[in-house]
């Protein structure tokens, strides 16, 4: 490669590695609690993919459930990477949208009813899917 092609090679290159660094970097860190005790430890790329696969999944299921949908940006989301016993990686994820003051990197929050503000899935790194989402009922 001369060195006119650098240039061209870089242009090329650049917008995957933008689109790397957004896909993996995009979420809000803040909101992302890490709970002591998991089996492995998830990356922040797998975290942005969590994300990305469960919004438009949460969408559908929170409005069969009734009640308001809050904005994203109000989540506090716990989870802990965890591994089946035939050793297969997912990602356990808790989220809400209040909470009482708490370690919540130790503890796990419990809430009966309260709608779409609180929900539960599970995430396959491997396949990118989400699966078993439970959106609590407006009680």
């Amino acid at each position: 490669m001369n060195q006119a092609e650098y240039p061209r090679t870089l242009w090329i290159l650049l917008p995957v590695v933008a689109m790397w660094a957004v896909s993996a970097f995009a979420f809000n860190s803040a909101q992302w609690i890490n709970v002591k005790g998991g089996t492995w430890s998830p990356t922040p790329g797998a975290l942005a993919d969590l994300e990305a696969a469960l919004r438009p999944t949460l969408i559908p299921a929170a409005l069969k459930r009734g009640g308001r949908l809050p904005k994203w940006e109000e989540y506090t989301f716990q989870y802990q990477g965890r591994s089946t016993l035939l050793g297969r990686q997912f990602v356990y994820v808790n989220a809400l949208c209040s909470h009482e003051s708490r370690n919540l990197s130790q503890d796990w929050v419990t809430v009966f009813d309260g709608g779409a503000c609180y929900f539960s899935a599970k995430y396959g790194p491997a396949t990118k899917r989400i699966y078993d989402l439970v959106v609590n009922g407006v009680g």
